[in-house]
């Protein structure tokens, strides 16, 4: 058998030397365009963006007999652009991966008449139209070069087996059919499209079109300039009344209640505030506007680590200078809601704000994706408005956008599927001074809130629930992507038990750290169902997991009811655990066991009140899944955890759940126990703290364990092991 060494790309068989190279399959394309950017939209983003970066004054873009697929085709027309020549075609736009652009943006050439630097870095983007349809018609006409017509087929394409084998006919016209005039520009037509465009699919397109050009603009803070010269449009010619009812950012964002600009540059930075009642506030109530500004202050970092690696506090303060080095200035607008506060008609504003919550960002006033999608929470906004026991801005009530300059901020790289930037060390800066800002918006907006609710007479604990009920907000979630018949029955149940939980929790006169464990547990399930929804998983398992989750309020609505302690055995009450996490361990791809259901493990009898043991078993199944993901991210079958039962402990038998995730963290065990002491990204600290409360009122104790210091828990648990040693108990009879 011939023996061959590889180096490189040079190949020794029997000391003679060979060439070899890659040879790029002509799929090779497909998987640029049809897998790797993740949906329609995104493509046709992807194509704008290489018209800003042509120096397009404007682009148009036409949607025909959209539902018709045989049909239909989409037209997306550059105006004023640079064009391209043949020798551009050939050497530049038919090579996947060229680098002309970084290398101009790398050198700081910019365009010649919008003066813009050019946002596209990887040569991949333009193959994205395969996502759209199976042919692609581009015409293009640079300045003193003939107009070029080019056709590709993807069907043929990929019959083809190597991509040099992949021939495409370019043609060079002397007289111009597009670019008449002595215009400029490059027009893209797409054909035989995947699928038809339903209302709904124009909709969402025409929303994430109206998002790419930044709407906002605070001049006294303004920033790079070069996306003002640039506009993007929308007509579906037969369906004008597809897009005609659709907000328009600026007319929504007056009528928000709160406002807040800041410019962080130059290690310092400026902020203004702006508290603004509507008239029907100021008249009913006499409720008068706030405004607050403060100049060239020192942002103050939170202290503490904002990762698990740097202290960005302690880095700000020693050199400002060198913690902005790689960021440049950072503009941001926050406009803020208040259903509860507010009076009129919300419900239009809630509908618009359930698809455009959240922060977006900008570079050169162009959007980057997907920060600011309904399903993106870059910030932790959401994590906030709980953590911070309802004083924080959660993303359902507030948009708003970071524009940054392209030129200071080169190592904030975008992923090459265009959903958001590589999390390196830049992008969490970038995020610890967002989240600063962030703060000192809800100091500020706390002041007005508290005036609010003393002359509107509205209860802090009402508020609290009442503008995150979550359920609502799953409601408007179906509601807009035409799940509401399938999912409404379950949403219907769900929102009952949660608002039953509700009335439990106010009436029996819950408050403060209580009330925020018991929504702590609430807010789990409901966030998972959230983000099974927006990922697109299959309804049938959505609805199942509505039926775990009406089984967990069930759980806590009682929780708060006066139960008496009664005798129960270990494996009933884990065998209600399992149920309940079963939907949760197969969406997160968890293996799990569970030995005293098999008779692998003893049972006991234990006297307790059986809700209080569920909900605290609950609170370390979630911590475990929190940190399975974190070390095994998206590997299969990695995950798993072991619900188990020990006779080990000298005060009685105890349940013990350990797993393989990142173990015990940067805090002592001592401190873990502690509230609000927490390792998690934008986590509470409250769940060990409960459960150790919840042990502590049954006389019994929460242990907490490192591999080897108990038997009976499986070696390929590495990670964390928790005991809740009971205080006494009786075997139970085989």
């Amino acid at each position: 058998m011939p023996i061959l060494i590889i180096y490189a790309i040079e190949i020794y068989e029997f000391g003679v030397l060979m060439k070899a190279s890659f040879k790029p399959r002509a799929r090779l394309l497909k998987l640029l365009g049809d897998q790797l950017i993740g949906t329609p939209q995104l493509a046709v983003f992807e194509l704008v963006k290489n018209s800003y970066d042509a120096d397009a004054d404007r682009v148009e873009i036409t949607i025909l007999n959209p539902e018709d697929v045989s049909t239909a085709s989409v037209e997306i027309t550059d105006i004023g652009g640079e064009g391209m020549s043949l020798d551009t075609i050939v050497n530049i736009w038919l090579e996947p991966g060229a680098d002309h652009k970084q290398t101009k943006r790398n050198q700081g050439k910019r365009t010649a008449k919008h003066n813009r630097l050019p946002l596209g870095e990887k040569g991949v983007g333009r193959f994205a139209v395969h996502k759209l349809g199976q042919i692609i018609e581009l015409t293009t006409k640079n300045k003193n070069n003939p107009e070029i017509f080019l056709k590709i087929d993807w069907a043929i394409l990929d019959s083809c087996k190597y991509i040099e084998d992949a021939e495409i006919v370019v043609e060079e016209r002397e007289m111009p059919q597009v670019f008449t005039n002595g215009s400029t520009g490059t027009r893209i037509v797409i054909k035989e499209l995947n699928s038809s465009l339903t209302r709904g699919d124009v909709r969402n397109l025409y929303r994430n079109i109206q998002s790419i050009k930044s709407p906002f603009e605070f001049e006294a803070y303004r920033l790079d300039k070069s996306a003002s010269t640039f506009d993007v449009s929308l007509s579906v010619p037969g369906h004008d009344d597809w897009t005609i009812d659709l907000f328009d950012l600026k007319a929504i964002i007056e009528q928000s209640l709160f406002r807040f600009s800041f410019l962080f540059s130059e290690d310092k930075w400026s902020w203004d505030y702006q508290f603004a009642p509507n008239e029907q506030l100021k008249k009913q109530f006499k409720v008068e506007g706030r405004k607050a500004s403060e100049t060239d202050s020192y942002l103050e970092l939170p202290k503490g680590k904002v990762d698990l690696e740097k202290n960005f506090h302690a880095i700000y303060q020693t050199d400002r200078t060198d913690f902005l080095k790689d960021l440049g200035p950072i503009l941001g607008e926050v406009y803020v809601f208040d259903f509860d506060a507010a009076l009129g008609e919300q419900n239009a504003i809630k509908r618009w704000l359930s698809e455009n919550q959240g922060i977006r960002v900008y570079r050169d006033g162009i959007r980057v994706y997907n920060y600011g999608e309904p399903n993106d929470d870059w910030l932790e906004m959401d994590s906030r408005r709980v953590n911070r026991l309802g004083k924080g801005i959660n993303r359902r009530i507030a948009v708003g956008a970071i524009s940054l300059e392209l030129e200071h901020c080169p190592n904030l790289i975008e992923k090459t599927n265009r959903e958001g930037f590589i999390e390196n060390e830049t992008f969490s800066k970038l995020k610890a001074v967002v989240n600063s800002a962030l703060g000192k918006l809800e100091s500020l907006r706390q002041i007005d809130k508290d005036r609010l609710r003393q002359v509107t007479k509205k209860s802090t604990s009402i508020s609290f629930l009442g503008i995150d009920n979550p359920v609502d907000e799953l409601k408007q979630i179906a509601i807009a992507n035409g799940w509401e018949e399938q999912l409404a029955p379950a949403i219907r149940r769900t929102e009952k038990r949660y608002n039953e939980m509700q009335d439990i929790m106010l009436t029996s006169g819950m408050a403060g750290l209580n009330m925020t464990l018991a929504f702590h547990e609430i807010q789990h399930g409901i966030s998972d169902a959230k983000k099974n929804l927006l990922a697109g998983k299959d309804i049938s398992i959505v609805i199942e997991q509505f039926d775990r989750f009406e089984l967990l309020l069930d759980t806590y609505a009682n929780l708060l009811k006066q139960e008496k302690a009664r005798e129960w055995e270990l494996a009933s009450i884990l065998q209600s655990n399992v149920d309940l996490a079963d939907v949760r361990f197969t969406l997160h791809d968890i293996i799990y066991s569970c030995p005293v259901l098999t008779g692998e493990h003893p049972n006991f009898i234990i006297k307790a009140q059986r809700n209080l043991i569920i909900s605290a078993v609950n609170n370390l199944i979630d911590n475990s899944i929190y940190w399975l993901d974190k070390r095994w991210g998206g590997e299969l079958s990695k995950k798993y955890i072991h619900i188990g039962v020990s006779e080990e402990f000298d005060k009685g038998p105890a349940i013990v759940i350990a797993d393989n995730g990142s173990g015990w963290r940067d805090i002592s065990k001592g401190e873990m126990i502690k509230p609000f002491r927490t390792t998690k990204s934008g986590g509470m600290g409250i769940g060990l703290y409960y459960t150790d409360t919840v042990m502590q009122m049954l006389g019994g104790e929460l242990v907490l364990l490192d591999q080897g210091e108990i038997d009976g828990v499986p070696e390929q648990a590495d990670g964390a092991i928790v005991a809740l040693v009971f205080n006494g108990g009786t075997p139970c009879k085989k």
